[in-house]
């Protein structure tokens, strides 16, 4: 009489990291292999899933361990990291308008961390799409930054002008014979 034993139960894993900071769309896949079937799982996430695939995974700094149950009660314990892009950071430097009622206003995003490779859209007139934005009239603006992996951030800018100039006459006095340099203005500029 012969006894004999299944193989031994192993499993491999894999991994995909969450596409944005702070989402919850990494996952994992092991595969079981030798052992007896059928095979149950148990992950150690929030939820503690039991196929052989988990989603809704965030990145965290401690591995995700899964158990995998074969038909006879053997287990394979493995683990899996998720990791994500670091948080997007944006910031916005403005110049003003230089003249009342002026367009000469701008703007420069500067934009940090996620995937790289980033594309900008302002909400000016102009839908302008790179990281400066000129040729803005006093008002608030808006740019909107996505990263290779789509992910997204947005801040606001705002763009002021100076006061209009009012000049108001409080003197004239005429010039008082032909060629003579005697006229003068009395102005008040506000």
């Amino acid at each position: 009489v012969e006894v004999t034993e299944p193989t031994i139960l192993t499993t491999s894993i894999t991994g995909n990291d969450a596409a944005c900071f702070g989402d919850t769309n990494g996952n994992s896949t092991v595969v079981p292999a030798g052992g007896t079937l059928d095979y149950t799982y148990l992950w150690s996430d929030g939820s503690n899933q039991t196929t052989a695939m988990a989603d809704g995974l965030v990145a965290q700094l401690t591995p995700y361990f899964v158990t995998v149950t074969d038909g006879n009660g053997c287990t394979a314990v493995d683990q899996v990291m998720i990791g994500s892009p670091t948080e997007l950071t944006l910031s916005i430097d403005g110049i003003d308008v230089s003249c009342f009622e002026g367009n000469d206003g701008s703007a420069t995003a500067t934009a940090g961390g996620g995937a790289d490779n980033f594309t900008y859209l302002w909400s000016d007139a102009n839908a302008q799409t790179t990281q400066f934005a000129n040729g803005l009239a006093a008002n608030n603006y808006s740019v909107t930054v996505t990263d290779n992996n789509g992910c997204t951030i947005a801040e606001l800018v705002e763009i002021i002008e100076l006061d209009e100039l009012i000049i108001t006459e409080n003197q004239i006095t005429n010039v008082g014979c032909n060629g003579n340099n005697s006229g003068a203005i009395d102005v008040s500029v506000t």
